[in-house]
């Protein structure tokens, strides 16, 4: 079926290309390759059939407008869609238009919009080697199961992207759109693991090499022979797609020109990856995605901010997050704990300070020189209720070439009447 929507917007569009939808053909000659206009009925009374009426009001007074054909419901194109599509057909037809850049264009036009009800105009033969085209229903692409999982618009985007310009024969963009739809089904997952923007530079590779690692998908993290089949698969689609786009996608002058085979079996393989890698996600991170965020949640609860740091990490639900990080995860959780968590209540302070006693072992020297810049001067952070001195107090015990004599200063001047073990 063709939505009225879809009509339309083609009708639309033609209007303002000011498209001459009779092409080098009167109006009369180019209707009646479609319908037999002498047998339609006339509307004056004065003629036997349309083809009077289109004497009348197109020749002799002009008074009907360029697109009358659209609400005439003697040619019903807005309510049949074998007529629909029999009419825009016709209107590329090499008899009734001869430039080849003009016939390109429509036929973009009409693929454009046709697309999102599942049907194109493909080229059937060819008449003084021109071609004749004729419309077909398709259902060519793999089912993306998880499209409603895709948080990030961009990679929404770039799966549209792929259907249209293939209906296009646009064959180099929609692999280079397969590419950049990888790109972005990674940067969601990133994101909503992390909470952070992945970075944009680095290749699709080893973009695809921290999601592997998140979702436990690299060969140390997983001893299932399959996963580590699976693991070196994707591997390879992801290389595949990448010099793909490089050889023959949109983004480089091609070294060849694609076929339609080779295309569609680009983009499904990105979209049966996408597929099992939102499954994944579902599977190993259900509702607590975001690890820091979930760490937060779990110390604004239950008490757990007066724990130690060896308790805090025996915790059964802090465990839980730390299983899903390596070091590198890590290092970015500390970092936007450091660098982003705001101490505006005492009851933050508790948090951001058992936040640190979870990864104490992790702080580097630089480390602990952000986070005291970071609180020396915050009211929430300072004695005689804030965890700085406590902190501080800790990293003595444990890193003592930590401290400078600022630190041992502030430390005189603030110790702490009891002990927070780290």
């Amino acid at each position: 079926m063709i939505s009225g929507v879809t009509k339309r917007n083609i009708f639309d569009e033609l209007k303002i290309r000011n498209t001459n939808w009779s092409g080098r053909l009167d109006e009369v000659e180019f209707l009646n390759r479609l319908f037999d206009i002498e047998s339609l009925s006339t509307t004056d009374s004065k003629f036997q059939n349309m083809r009077g009426d289109i004497w009348q009001h197109r020749i002799n007074n002009n008074d009907w407008d360029d697109w009358w054909i659209i609400s005439d419901v003697r040619l019903n194109l807005m309510s049949d869609d074998d007529t629909f599509l029999r009419f825009i057909t016709e209107t590329i037809h090499p008899v009734v238009r001869n430039d080849a850049k003009e016939i390109s264009e429509l036929l973009n036009v009409f693929n454009g919009h046709l697309a999102a009800d599942g049907w194109k105009l493909v080229e059937k033969t060819r008449i003084s080697n021109k071609p004749i085209y004729v419309a077909v229903e398709f259902k060519s692409d793999f089912e993306f199961r998880n499209e409603n999982e895709i948080s990030e618009k961009y990679a929404g985007d770039q799966l549209k992207k792929c259907t249209d310009k293939i209906v296009r024969n646009d064959y180099g963009g929609a692999v280079s759109s397969a590419r950049a739809f990888v790109e972005g089904v990674f940067s969601d997952i990133y994101k909503r693991i992390i909470g952070e923007e992945m970075l944009q530079s680095g290749n699709l590779p080893d973009k695809y090499k921290l999601i592997k690692n998140l979702l436990k998908l690299s060969q140390v993290q997983s001893p299932d022979k399959s996963f580590k089949s699976i693991c070196d698969g994707f591997s390879k689609i992801v290389h595949a797609i990448d010099n793909l786009s490089n050889s023959i996608g949109d983004r480089h002058v091609p070294s060849t020109e694609p076929e339609l085979y080779e295309v569609e079996f680009c983009i499904n393989s990105a979209k049966i990856m996408a597929d099992f890698l939102y499954g994944r996600l579902q599977q190993e991170y259900q509702d607590k995605e975001n690890l820091f965020d979930g760490l937060i949640a779990i110390l604004d609860s239950d008490n757990k901010r007066a724990l130690s740091g060896d308790e805090l990490r025996a915790d059964p639900a802090i465990a839980i997050i730390l299983e899903k990080c390596d070091e590198y995860i890590v290092s970015l959780l500390k970092d936007k704990f450091i660098n982003d968590y705001q101490i505006n209540s005492f009851k933050q302070n508790d948090i951001f300070f058992a936040g640190m006693r979870i990864i104490f072992d992790k702080l580097s020297k630089s480390d602990f020189e952000r986070i005291y810049n970071k609180c020396k001067d915050n009211n929430q952070a300072l004695p005689p209720y804030g965890g700085l001195k406590y902190f501080i107090s800790d990293v003595l015990q444990k890193k003592p070439d930590y401290l400078s004599k600022v630190h041992n200063d502030f430390l005189k001047v603030n110790k702490p009447k009891m002990e927070i073990p780290f």
